[in-house]
């Protein structure tokens, strides 16, 4: 029970953290399981990790963002 109350903790805070630098920086963001940890990428972080070949071959960005966990979109701009 305590595992699964940390996990939620855990996934709160790195969709919050994917939420506020969607917001201040513009960009897309994902969270993502990579080897049991959560992780908060930049949609462009993810495609260079995949061209240095951290990912296995034949995976896309579009596959990984399908699976991710959470998307965080960035505010259209007013101007």
């Amino acid at each position: 029970m305590i595992k699964k109350l940390l996990l939620g903790l855990r996934f709160r805070l790195a969709v919050h953290k994917a939420n506020r630098q969607a917001r201040r920086y513009g960009r897309k963001y994902l969270v993502i399981n990579v080897g049991g940890r959560l992780v908060t990428l930049s949609k462009q972080e993810l495609t260079l990790l995949i061209r240095r070949g951290y990912f296995h071959r034949g995976i896309t960005a579009a596959n990984i963002e399908a699976h991710a966990l959470h998307v965080a979109l960035p505010r259209p701009s007013s101007r």
